[in-house]
């Protein structure tokens, strides 16, 4: 049997590149239609779906956020959950700490967060070029890590 994954795409759809998290699982629900895999769209709340994720009660939650890496525009890495609480890696920071520690305490998870490099979270409806080019290998990384968990 499958492992139980849930996906976040988190950020704010109206704040540019902040959006690129929930574009993904627009992405992903049309290609995804596995009853292991829960893809959710956190928006600016994840901590809001923390009750959904504790009764779906996966194995691997996989986080997807704009991060400032100080790197190029669209670039794509694993983020070190242990510095959330150190420095301002997102524009979510509190509440990714809490929702993340929340859900440690009631399940047993391994955690993959990765971080897309914004270049602009101002308020408009556009994501950046370099973000939306981003978004087909981000896809696929997430399309890995569903694809080879097993039991």
């Amino acid at each position: 049997m499958d492992k139980k994954i849930v996906v976040c795409g988190i950020g704010n759809r109206f704040r540019g590149d902040d959006g690129v998290g929930p574009a993904l699982i627009d992405m992903l629900k049309k290609e995804i239609k596995k009853d292991n895999v829960l893809l959710l769209s956190c928006e600016s709340a994840p901590e809001n779906f923390a009750g959904k994720i504790e009764k779906f009660c996966p194995e691997k939650i996989i986080i997807i956020d704009t991060v400032d890496f100080g790197k190029k525009p669209g670039t794509i890495g694993i983020v070190d959950v242990n510095k959330i609480k150190n420095q301002n890696l997102s524009t979510h920071k509190l509440s990714l700490d809490i929702f993340i520690k929340y859900l440690s305490e009631k399940i047993d998870f391994d955690l993959i967060f990765i971080g897309v490099q914004p270049k602009n979270t101002d308020f408009s409806e556009e994501i950046s070029k370099e973000c939306k080019d981003s978004l087909k290998e981000l896809k696929m990384r997430v399309l890995k890590e569903i694809i080879n968990v097993k039991l």
